[in-house]
């Protein structure tokens, strides 16, 4: 699965998809991780720094979505600015 997600066939979104959508599950088994009470704290600890370090590298992702989508928009004006 990861190497697909590299490969010239899967466009940058159709990636950017399956990062957020494991991200999303690596959380969500974080929390109930850290939600059950027979989990050992020291096993707690280490599932909050996973979802941490998920958390921010889904923030990361989003931010370079964010900028891509504006540097389309900017883009698109340009073009239409030139006309």
């Amino acid at each position: 699965m990861i190497n697909n997600i590299f490969s010239t066939e899967w466009s940058q979104k159709e990636a950017r998809k399956t990062l957020f959508r494991n991200l999303e599950s690596i959380i969500s088994l974080s929390q109930k991780k850290i939600d059950t009470q027979r989990t050992k704290d020291s096993d707690k600890r280490s599932w909050a720094r996973v979802m941490i370090s998920a958390i921010g590298t889904y923030g990361n992702l989003l931010k370079d979505q964010e900028l891509e989508d504006l540097e389309q928009r900017l883009e698109i004006l340009e073009v239409k600015q030139k006309k």
